[in-house]
């Protein structure tokens, strides 16, 4: 989660000039290789490589959704396999 925010982060801070986008890039392209490494062993194992052409476009996804549901949880209830969840 924490490196989701950091790379969520870095978009206004590279905005308000107090990191450079060379640096926002560099983190985003961290982030990026080490996912795709282990996503790239795990899909490797279970012999399903094909899943990993829809990993570029998940990578850039999956910041934003994981952030949004950490910070809105605590404020919503739901269900989840029978059980509901209140905050």
């Amino acid at each position: 989660f924490l490196t989701n925010l950091v790379l969520i982060t870095s978009i206004p801070l590279v905005f308000l000039e107090i990191i450079s986008v060379k640096t926002a890039i560099l983190l985003f392209l961290l982030k990026f290789s080490i996912d795709l490494l282990l996503l790239f062993k795990t899909l490797q194992f279970f012999k399903n490589e094909t899943m990993l052409f829809s990993y570029v476009l998940v990578s850039i996804i999956y910041p934003f959704m994981t952030v949004y549901i950490v910070f809105t949880m605590p404020f919503k209830h739901f269900q989840w396999k029978g059980r509901y969840f209140k905050p």
